[in-house]
């Protein structure tokens, strides 16, 4: 039977009470792992018409309580997860597989851009999206810089505008919070770059203005500088532009025929003796202007024209005599300085509750910071658990590793992966199993990564000391990373090499209980994943982290419900010299 200590509920998502079937299971399990709890299977023993009301279950809680009423372990299942058993003489029986918490955070898919320092996340604008852009009049590159220049042999006005923007994705959930770039404007007067902000494509205002400075090609003065927006952003859609600053204007007169014509346009700014401009309408032209007055400019027109034809000075310069350049750039959907995985984290959890208010528990106080800059994510439509998985990846600043997940409080945690608990455990209480995997074992390692510019780069290659003595050869591999910088990359490649020098582990070891570093006898279920499990009896504790000769970190914890004698702790690592040390005291 279930050991007494023991009490598994049914609950409803409301945590009341639906069902104690304590008394009834014949077999349960449940198992954590560094996500927190990770599953739980119980069997029972009941009627046909039982059986099928449990397969007719919604989403309820399943928890285990111990003798203290402490809730050690907290998942969900529905009718779904249960599956019917019949036997030949007519027995019935169900099997129940539930699943940790941590499951809620697969429930909903985000879609948000976080950070970006890519020049490839920018685009330039048509004027399908957004009117008064002209890309066919200018030339862009988004590779190792963002740069805006005109197009010699086109009309520009305030009308034409080219635009290099970056957007969030339908229906995003964050917005553009903060931008800093480095800029260089070359342009006369009469041009200016611009920063503008838009709720998608509807214009909201300008955060930047510059105007050229200076007339042709060699009075002008390029400007430089830096910008910084660290408040006041909140958009969807940030967009540098550049433009000539004349106002559109039209022919203004009646129509007129073919030939030598003097009209009065709407404006005479920008036209002038031998300038030339670009005529609208049915059928456009190029016309040289011969004379001007203040109110009238002459030219020869090959084509009829109506009054309301546009008239646009034509710019015919080379290409790089005008243009905006912006490096260093780097927008965010946060207001700090940085984007960190906490902060992922508690905007998870605020999405996941305002979804399914019962999924976890309401609290994010055991949401750390790994203080890691996260320079580029790019999320849309990817579960909030594979987001978090993905970015714990890169440690802490100390290049420990990190782990999240939802506890048996169901509460959501980021933490380094060693929980700072310390077991200990004679060799005589316990037995083990051994084995493992070296094909997954790496000491040495690069990472390879797409800078800002979008070319493929390779980080500086690092080994692990430790792991080269342990194993005698050098296995190097190429670690693809999703960043746009040297230092993520980097970041990440050592994390990685922290946990691929260890190989794969595939022992465990079983025991009934575990002291304390003063002796305190506790039931080997209290053990957790990432807590470090010690042998009292081979080497002083001050040579286990050091040397690892007698002690490893737990990764997983199995627990059996009818045999606590045989709990099982799994390491995160193999144990290249458990065997050794068993064998010194003498235990075959």
């Amino acid at each position: 039977m279930l050991d007494p200590q023991f009490q598994i509920l049914i609950q409803d998502l409301t945590s009341s009470q639906m069902l104690d079937v304590s008394d009834r299971v014949t077999a349960a399990t449940w198992r954590y792992t560094e996500q927190g709890c990770g599953d739980l299977s119980v069997t029972m023993p009941c009627t046909m018409p039982e059986a099928y009301w449990f397969k007719t279950l919604p989403f309820v809680y399943v928890k285990v309580f111990n003798r203290c009423s402490k809730r050690i372990w907290w998942g969900r299942a529905a009718g779904d997860d249960v599956t019917i058993i019949r036997t030949a003489d007519g027995a019935v029986s169900i099997q129940i597989l539930a699943l940790g918490l941590v499951k809620a955070l697969e429930d909903i898919p985000h879609t948000g851009w976080w950070s970006s320092t890519r020049y490839g996340d920018w685009q330039d604008v048509p004027s399908d999206l957004i009117p008064s852009r002209t890309p066919e009049r200018f030339s862009f590159e988004t590779e190792r810089r963002l740069r805006i220049a005109p197009s010699g042999g086109n009309g520009f006005t305030t009308s034409s505008i080219g635009m290099l923007s970056i957007a969030q994705p339908a229906a995003a959930s964050v917005q553009w919070q903060t931008i800093e770039a480095s800029y260089t404007l070359k342009a006369p007067a009469g041009w200016r770059a611009s920063l503008s902000r838009y709720d998608g494509t509807t214009f909201l205002s300008s955060l930047w203005t510059l105007d050229g400075v200076g007339i042709g090609a060699t009075g002008i003065t390029t400007q430089s500088g830096t910008l910084s927006f660290l408040s006041g952003v909140g958009c969807s859609r940030l967009g540098f532009n550049l433009f000539c600053t004349r106002a559109a204007t039209n022919l203004h007169t009646a129509a007129i025929t073919a030939g030598t014509r003097t009209v009065t346009p709407g404006t005479m700014a920008g036209i002038a003796v031998n300038a030339k401009l670009a005529i609208g309408g049915a059928d456009p032209e190029e016309v040289v202007v011969t004379a001007t007055t203040a109110t009238t400019f002459t030219a020869v027109f090959r084509n009829a024209h109506l009054g309301s034809d546009l008239v646009e000075p034509l710019w015919d310069g080379n290409d790089g005599d005008i243009e905006l350049v912006i490096t260093n750039v780097r927008v965010k959907a946060v207001t700090t300085a940085t984007v960190t995985l906490d902060q992922l984290a508690k905007y998870a959890l605020s999405e996941v509750l305002a979804v399914n208010p019962w999924a976890v528990f309401n609290s994010d106080g055991k949401v750390q910071s790994p203080l890691v800059d996260i320079a580029n994510l790019v999320a849309e439509d990817l579960p909030w658990a594979t987001i978090l998985s993905e970015q714990v990846q890169l440690g802490d600043t100390s290049n420990r590793p990190w782990v999240w997940g939802v506890d048996e409080d169901g509460v959501l945690f980021v933490r380094p992966r060693q929980s700072g608990r310390v077991w200990y455990v004679s060799t005589e209480q316990c037995s083990y199993t051994q084995g493992g995997n070296s094909d997954g074992r790496w000491t040495s390692g690069y990472g390879v990564y797409e800078d800002e510019q979008g070319q493929r780069q390779r980080t500086p290659i690092q080994t692990d000391a430790q792991a080269l003595a342990n194993s005698g050869l050098i296995r190097r591999t190429a670690l693809m990373v999703d960043s746009g910088t040297l230092a993520v990359a980097t970041q990440r490649t050592s994390v990685f090499l922290s946990d691929a020098a260890k190989g794969e582990a595939a022992a465990s070891l079983t025991c009934a209980v575990l002291e304390t570093v003063d002796g305190m006898v506790y039931p080997a279920t209290e053990a957790r994943p990432g807590d470090m499990l010690l042998f009292r009896d081979v080497l002083p504790t001050s040579s286990a982290v050091a040397n690892r000769l007698n002690g490893f970190v737990l990764s997983e914890v199995q627990v059996d419900g009818f045999n606590l004698a045989a709990v099982h702790l799994v390491p995160e690592e193999p144990l290249p010299q458990l065997e050794m040390v068993t064998a010194k005291v003498g235990i075959q």
